[in-house]
């Protein structure tokens, strides 16, 4: 059996940051392609920075991956507005996955805190 060949969006997030160290340490996983806003320090040469805007991602930026793991997101208090939170955590994702050449292997990860006293914006995300 080949190497998977693996995307990963949101990997300068403690998530996706777990999850590309996870991938580049597992035998089963090939290249991953970290599709990223900004270069990220270097983590293993296993791992490829794809520097991309994700209101303009194309299918080329991917390439040709078996699966693409989404780990985008943010903090109302990192975006500073609304707005600006829904284009990280809703917009970028759809994006994302309208473009996913993988298809049927797409997983979205994230990181919900599941208090009640979230404002009713992201209690409705959960």
């Amino acid at each position: 059996m080949s190497a998977l060949r693996s995307v990963v969006a949101g990997a300068s997030g403690l998530v996706g940051g777990c999850l590309a160290r996870r991938l580049a340490s597992d035998r089963a996983f090939g290249e991953v392609a970290l599709v990223v806003r900004q270069e990220l320090p270097s983590l293993s040469p296993k791992l490829r920075q794809r520097i991309v805007d994700f209101g303009a991602l194309s299918p080329a930026a991917l390439g040709r991956p078996d699966t693409v793991f989404c780990a985008l997101g943010t903090t109302l208090a990192r975006a500073g507005s609304e707005e600006a939170f829904r284009k990280v955590d809703l917009d970028a994702v759809v994006h994302l996955a309208r473009h996913d050449p993988a298809k049927l292997a797409y997983c979205i990860l994230e990181r919900v805190a599941l208090d009640t006293n979230l404002p009713g914006m992201l209690r409705r995300r959960t």
